[in-house]
């Protein structure tokens, strides 16, 4: 049986090789490719009568001046490197010849006899019967390349994929020839009458390449799981023998899912032709596989693999090992290792949430050049898969995705001052009832797209994505650079807005992007120069107008709403890590519903960062906020990217007005104001919309109407939003009695009940009972008795699923202790002084330059941040005790 071809992964070779000649290969006639065919196809014949001898000596006669010889599978010339820089220069990574890097021979005796089974069964399973050549395949191919006009089909055993990877030069042996073909099936066939059966498969195995520069199968074994090819078991060696025929798209480290579901075919190839058990397989597939660390020494690794993967895929696996590439890129290593230590620094810090990793990506929104790609925490730990590119991962993106349902909103009439009801609602979804909730369990009534957007609250965006459609959110997202995972995102719902389906960080700091550039999409760009070992080039990244995804209007309002800090103060306060110090800046952040993924997304005019923070293995965090886990490391990355630079305001483009609105409606009351020729952030507090004091001068209000301003699209008329009746913004009933819950084994909806004030052990009987799962933390300090749940989450009366996971702060009675805040943000710090069973005093000091506080002390911190508490860190206290804490105010 032949090995099944790769027509895609071929042909990228070909063209690229193409390329590389420097010409373009004529594509031979139709009368040639029929006369060579039937040569080939006597020889065939003549081989199945016996005549080998009389064709072997016709066509040898023919091509013999070409043929390589057979000693030359030991006698091979080593290939120049292929250098990774980044954009500066800085050496990045060196991909080395196989014989000057990661190939060590191993002896056939010395192979697992499950890599013997898997190569055969995947690769050619009659390798033990037929003369090197599986002559049914080359007849059936010779008859598919006839009709196509080229050599479309190869049926290529164990020995002729040797002979092409070995005795062939690059240039041979990927060209769409006859006579290449020729060649390679009577050396695969004199090579099998000059070599053993086992001779040859060890040579094959100590040849093929399984890709992150691992050739042969021992240099692949202690590469991927760091032991010898001996002792693989039968999971790993079904994964390694699926990697060679297409090593670019079957990695484990960048593409996991992918590979396993490949090492899944090779198991059912093996139990087709006998090998293994139906059970064995079964046994494999449920196996765990442990990854070792790699020991080659590169900077920046996640992005240097992604842009090895680009290079392969394009060039092919031989091209960019063995043809001295020098590869220039996008990648900006300064900005990289300064990212990488603040990534390190954070995890360090919020490690007691259960958060152990964290991923970061910097792009140029006008270029779409990638300047940072950090995947992992750390790519040498396992116990985080810190191998696995988070970036390049599908995670959900929780509320960071609701920018671009606004943003199709705004496409179709609605305006940052359109009303929209934060009020309960129920979603219908089968015989099931959807009852969503915002972060904080409170309703807010009527209230603007701009603080419901800028606030995060989720009820409003649902309402959203109503009036727009999922479909549309999904295609405006889709041309903004989104890949969804599921091959229909439609299944998600509504709740596509509240971030249900997942999203890779690239992808969705690349959308941002859009935001960005005007609503110009620049796709993300690795590679900016190639060239091959002589100097010529091969490629060049030149910088291109982008396609207009979005109307520059939509994309300006998004941002205006993304950087207004006063819109978003009522839910983060006014000195979060939304925002910069040092210049204006857009942000979003993202809170998956059990706390797995933490998100922030924001931008610049000329540089947009996404972060993700959470666990590899998709636990959940613990108690804390998306904003609290990666904003800190977006914060610290944006203010470290842009020091020393200038400070540039968002434009504003000329299609947009200002205007006096009635806040109740949402609709204008008033004429339009003149364009200002600065954006968001301008430096007139009282000049944001929504200020009373900006409405233009003689614009009276109306009985029951209060003015406020905001921006409007000029040609496009303002469409209302849902009619909301009046009504006082009112907090979730978390304090009245839960209703009866659902019990969870019966499939229904839960309803969270209260066990604040209960014993823990009572609490878990009636959570347990449930079906929910429990984590639970002590609070030291607390005036609680001790083993006493004093708080929960989620809130009491909030709808839960089965398998929900519930934490319980439990009071461990005695002493407090004043815990350590400083550096942190106001808000947080008052949250963990809190949780620690203590108060923060009423009056908070705020102090800044001026006012005798060294330069060093203050630069120590944050904008917003605590300089100091008393009593001190760590200081024992009684519960309830108020902590004075002074904070930095400029």
């Amino acid at each position: 049986m032949a090995r099944s071809r790769r027509p895609n992964h071929r042909a990228s070779r070909r063209a690229a090789l193409g390329s590389l000649n420097g010409k373009r290969r004529r594509r031979p006639g139709r009368l040639s490719i029929i006369l060579s065919a039937a040569a080939l196809a006597l020889l065939l014949g003549l081989v199945a009568t016996g005549g080998v001898a009389v064709a072997g000596a016709i066509v040898y006669q023919q091509i013999k001046d070409d043929l390589p010889a057979p000693e030359r599978l030991i006698e091979r010339p080593l290939f120049q490197s292929t250098r990774i820089y980044d954009r500066n220069g800085n050496l990045l990574a060196e991909f080395f010849d196989p014989r000057a890097g990661r190939r060590i021979w191993v002896s056939l005796k010395d192979v697992s006899p499950a890599v013997i089974q898997a190569t055969l069964a995947t690769e050619d399973p009659n390798f033990y019967k037929n003369p090197g050549v599986d002559w049914q395949a080359v007849i059936r191919a010779a008859v598919q390349n006839i009709t196509g006009g080229r050599i479309e089909s190869g049926a290529s055993t164990i020995t002729m994929q040797l002979v092409r990877n070995a005795l062939f030069d690059p240039e041979e042996r990927f060209a769409p020839t006859i006579t290449r073909k020729i060649k390679e099936l009577l050396l695969a066939y004199e090579i099998s009458q000059k070599y053993s059966k086992d001779q040859i498969l060890e040579m094959y195995l100590n040849e093929v390449y399984y890709g992150n520069l691992a050739y042969g199968i021992e240099s692949a074994a202690q590469s991927y799981f760091g032991k010898p090819a001996r002792d693989l078991n039968l999971a790993e060696a079904a994964l390694l023998a699926g990697i060679p025929q297409a090593p670019a798209d079957y990695n484990p480290f960048s593409n996991f899912d992918l590979t396993k579901r490949r090492q899944e075919l090779v198991l059912d190839l093996m139990v087709k032709h006998g090998f293994i058990t139906p059970e064995q397989a079964e046994e494999a597939r449920a196996a765990p596989l442990h990854f070792a660390e790699p020991k080659q020494d590169i900077k920046a690794p996640h992005f240097v693999n992604y842009v090895r993967d680009l290079l392969i895929q394009k060039y092919g696996e031989q091209a960019v090992f063995n043809l001295g590439l020098q590869v220039v890129t996008t990648l900006d290593l300064d900005l990289q290792q300064a990212a990488e230590q603040i990534i390190r620094d954070q995890i360090q810090q919020i490690r007691r949430y259960r958060a152990t990793n964290a991923a970061l990506v910097a792009i140029n929104p006008n270029t779409g050049e990638i300047l940072t790609m950090v995947g992992s925490a750390d790519f040498h730990d396992q116990s985080i898969d810190g191998q696995v590119n988070v970036a390049l991962s599908f995670r959900q993106p929780g509320s960071a995705i609701k920018p671009i349902t606004y943003a199709a909103a705004f496409e179709r009439g609605w305006t940052p001052a359109t009303i929209l009801d934060d009020s309960p609602i129920e979603i219908r979804i089968g015989n099931r009832v959807y009852r969503p909730n915002n972060h904080d369990f409170k309703f807010r009534g009527p209230i603007p797209i701009r603080k419901a957007l800028a606030g995060s609250l989720n009820i409003p965006a649902i309402r959203t994505i109503q009036f727009v459609g999922v479909q549309n959110m999904i295609e405006l997202a889709k041309d903004m650079g989104i890949v969804f995972l599921r091959e229909d995102p439609v299944q998600c719902g509504v709740s596509i807005t509240l971030g249900g389906c997942e999203v890779r960080l690239l992808d969705l700091t690349s959308a941002f992007g859009v935001f960005a550039a005007q609503g110009v999409r620049h796709p993300p760009v690795a590679i900016l120069k190639v060239t091959d070992y002589r100097g010529r080039v091969l490629e060049e990244f030149k910088p291109g107008p982008g396609k207009q995804v979005l109307r520059p209007e939509v994309a300006f309002l998004i941002t205006d709403i993304l950087s207004d800090n006063d819109a978003r103060s009522f839910v983060w306060g006014p000195n979060s890590w939304l925002k910069l110090a040092s210049r204006p800046a857009a942000a979003k952040t993202g809170t998956t519903e059990y706390n797995q993924d933490g998100w922030q997304v924001g931008y610049t005019p000329d540089l947009v960062v996404g972060v993700w923070v959470g666990n590899s293995d998709g636990s959940p965090m613990g108690p804390i906020y998306g904003i609290q886990a990666s904003g800190p490391i977006w914060n610290r990355f944006m203010e470290y990217a842009h020091r020393d630079k200038p400070v540039k305001q968002f434009p504003v483009p000329p299609g947009v007005v200002r205007m006096t609105v009635c806040a109740e409606t949402g609709l204008p009351i008033s004429t339009p104001e003149p364009s200002p020729t600065a954006g968001p952030n301008r430096g007139n507090r009282d000049a944001r919309p929504g200020s009373d004091d900006a409405r233009p001068e003689g614009a009276a209000p109306r009985p029951g109407c209060t003015p406020v301003t905001d921006w409007f699209i000029k040609d496009q008329k303002p469409v209302p939003g849902p009619t909301v009746a009046p009504q006082t913004p009112t907090p979730t009933p978390a304090g009245t009695p839960a209703p009866t819950p659902t019990p969870g084994r019966s499939g229904g909806p839960l309803v969270m009940p209260s066990v604040i004030g209960r014993p823990v052990q009572e609490a878990l009987e009636i959570l347990g009972s449930l079906d929910l799962e429990v984590r639970q933390h002590t609070r030291p300090g607390s005036q609680a008795p001790a083993g006493q749940v004093v708080s929960q989450n989620p809130a009491p009366g909030t709808p839960v699923n089965p398998g929900t996971v519930v934490t319980l702060i439990v009071s461990a009675g005695g002493n407090a202790s004043v815990p350590n805040v400083i550096g942190r943000p106001e808000a947080e710090a008052r949250q963990l002084i809190q949780q620690a069973g203590l108060a923060v005093f009423p009056t908070v000091t705020y102090q800044g330059r001026g006012m005798g506080i060294p330069d060093e002390v203050l630069n120590r911190v944050c904008v917003g941040c605590v300089l100091s508490t008393d009593p001190a860190p760590g200081t024992a206290v009684a519960p309830g005790t108020q902590v004075k804490i002074a904070v930095r105010k400029d």
